[in-house]
């Protein structure tokens, strides 16, 4: 929960940001964004509760967690509609590369969130791998890149300096990605060879 209600935030906060600036126009739906982000505030909280499915805790407790997740799914929703312009800055910007990587393992980690919410796959994937594997996408997947796409943009207006390779700048990028597959795959392979074990 808490890097559910610190990590996305400071991510969204980034994310909106810099969005707007990149691409000179505002946010779509600004409403939407802010019924999105007391959604997350809201239920993010409570979603945590989704993982004591089939722990020695009384049933409505993950249930509560299993709504929330589920209500969440308006809040992805919500940042899909007002962040999908990233991808067109891709090809024209470096820190909009970093932004679209970050923005779409945001919108993974509500997939993967919403797939394992349910009983029955929380109880399969329960002490294994996948959980690591979610918050490991939450925090290499979208908060590295999203940091990183912030202090590329920020540096040089704070020193008045371009930087000096871009080259090395779009291979910090490709590594980053490689880094975020590899870590994140292999931990979610491996959590659902878990799960078919036990």
């Amino acid at each position: 929960n808490m890097l559910t209600l610190w990590v996305s935030p400071l991510v969204l906060a980034i994310l909106y940001y810099l969005v707007p600036r990149l691409s000179g126009r505002p946010v779509p739906a600004y409403s939407l964004a802010l019924g999105g982000f007391w959604a997350l505030i809201g239920f993010g909280a409570w979603s945590g509760t989704r993982s004591l499915a089939g722990g020695p805790v009384p049933v409505w407790i993950p249930s509560v967690g299993i709504a929330a997740t589920i209500v969440l799914a308006v809040h992805f929703l919500a940042v899909a509609v007002n962040l999908r312009g990233i991808f067109s800055l891709v090809r024209h910007s470096l820190v909009a590369r970093f932004l679209a990587l970050a923005f779409g393992c945001y919108l993974l980690c509500g997939v993967l969130d919403l797939a394992t919410a349910f009983r029955y796959t929380a109880q399969w994937t329960l002490f294994t791998y996948v959980a690591e594997a979610k918050w490991m996408l939450l925090v290499v997947g979208v908060f590295t890149p999203a940091a990183l796409g912030a202090f590329y943009f920020a540096v040089p207006r704070i020193t008045g300096k371009a930087w000096a390779s871009e080259v090395l700048i779009d291979q910090h990028l490709k590594v980053t990605a490689l880094g975020v597959l590899l870590l994140v795959g292999g931990l979610l392979a491996s959590g659902l060879l878990q799960a078919q074990i036990l």
